[in-house]
């Protein structure tokens, strides 16, 4: 019989889950040996003894591996539990890991991306491997039939989803975490704009403020909302105020370098300005920042060159 994958670092996601998937379908499999897709989280797990791994798969040809190894059970005394995602990429701290973390204390965490296995703890990765054995049951053929779709067998329709990645809590807030330093250091890209749009200085000299004051506001998907005002507007002013932004925002909105995310309008008692933020957090933006949707949707309508680099953080593909 062909061998569907052997353990080691060269053999794909894919192949594995197939292989996992179908490893899972089995009848015929020693006593000491359990192997089921939990479809909620779309993870397989494979018990075997004393040891045992995880997998889920995610989108974007991502996936996450971990367990512990069948010589690791007895434990010291006032035992820390192994902080597996120390170390790891943002996106590999799934919720299902955290979860299993909590409970089921893993030794282990590799993850795999752009056709590459990586591991932060080499060493009880190598101590796993023999886990990998039962494997060796499946054929070549057998794993391309589940691939392909050619079994209606339910555990094997079901294993053809993938956890969505931005759908992981942990793995949002990590990312978000990282990208709003990313955008706090990021610097913007002029645009040629004026500091005092027509529409804002004749809200100005209608409305005639007898104070000065600084007006912020956030967009999101391509609506103005306000953020703060110091000191506080008179309600009808600063609901104008809020209309005339939407549609400065609106005019100076490009087809292919979009809209600002964050605006802040100041006024010193005599003259007035606005500040615009495309692609960073300015210090005079003190509130909650953009949301990770927020920011994919105004990235989506920027052609590629105008898309800072932290883009590149967010978890779902833009084209």
């Amino acid at each position: 019989m062909d061998r569907a994958t052997d353990a080691g670092e060269d053999v794909s996601a894919d192949d594995l889950w197939w292989a996992w998937a179908v490893l899972a379908t089995r009848t015929d499999l020693p006593r000491d040996v359990r192997v089921h897709l939990d479809e909620t989280e779309q993870v397989l797990a494979l018990d075997q003894g004393a040891g045992w791994l995880r997998m889920q798969r995610l989108q974007g040809g991502r996936a996450l591996l971990w367990g512990r190894t069948s010589g690791s059970t007895v434990r010291p005394l006032h035992h820390e539990p192994e902080d597996v995602v120390a170390g790891v990429p943002d996106w590999a701290s799934s919720d299902a890991v955290r979860r299993s973390s909590a409970a089921e204390d893993p030794e282990f965490l590799a993850w795999y991306a752009r056709g590459e296995w990586d591991t932060s703890t080499t060493d009880r990765w190598d101590d796993s491997l023999h886990l990998f054995d039962l494997f060796r049951r499946v054929s070549v053929a057998e794993v391309r039939a589940a691939r392909e779709g050619r079994t209606d067998h339910p555990l094997l329709t079901a294993a053809r989803r993938a956890a969505p990645l931005a759908d992981q809590d942990t793995i949002r807030r990590r990312i978000a975490t990282q990208v709003h330093r990313q955008m706090a250091d990021a610097d913007e890209r002029d645009r040629n704009l004026p500091d005092r749009p027509m529409l804002l200085t004749q809200w100005l000299r209608i409305v005639q403020p007898h104070y000065a004051f600084t007006h912020v506001v956030r967009v999101v998907e391509g609506v103005v909302e306000p953020v703060a005002t110091v000191p506080r507007l008179a309600a009808a002013a600063a609901r104008r105020l809020d209309a005339v932004l939407q549609q400065v925002h609106r005019h100076e909105t490009a087809d292919d370098s979009g809209g600002w995310l964050l605006g802040r309008v100041k006024y010193d008692g005599a003259r007035i300005r606005l500040d615009r933020a495309f692609d960073s957090l300015p210090p005079w933006f003190r509130a909650e920042p953009p949301s990770l949707d927020a920011l994919t949707w105004e990235m989506r309508q920027r052609t590629r060159r105008w898309r800072p680099a932290w883009t590149g953080l967010l978890p779902e593909r833009l084209d």
